[in-house]
């Protein structure tokens, strides 16, 4: 999505919105996807996600890289705390939920 933004545009976003919806709509878009209201999803909003999902999987990730995907024999990953897994599990639902919003429309 990052690479192709301005293809979710707020003209598409808004399309099939009923009238009275429009004003809501259009700031749910600005809150989203284009706080500088470039008129598309702005490629700093998907990236900043990226992040902050990366962020939230960092010890997960490093564990299953050691003992899962690898194997490694004198790995130092520790077993993700259940705090980082709700954390990263927070993240990804809340990032669900933006996209999911952002690529069904709202109606």
């Amino acid at each position: 999505m990052t690479e192709a933004t301005p293809r979710l545009s707020r003209s598409w976003f808004l399309e099939n919105v009923p009238a009275e919806r429009t004003g809501e709509a259009d700031a749910d878009f600005t809150q989203l996807a284009d706080p500088w209201k470039s008129g598309h999803l702005d490629s700093t909003v998907t990236r900043e996600d990226l992040r902050a999902l990366e962020a939230a999987c960092t010890g997960i990730k490093r564990y299953v890289d050691q003992h899962v995907t690898h194997a490694q024999l004198d790995s130092d990953a520790e077993l993700p705390t259940a705090v980082e897994i709700d954390a990263a599990l927070n993240m990804l639902s809340v990032l669900l939920e933006k996209y999911s919003l952002l690529l069904n429309r709202p109606s």
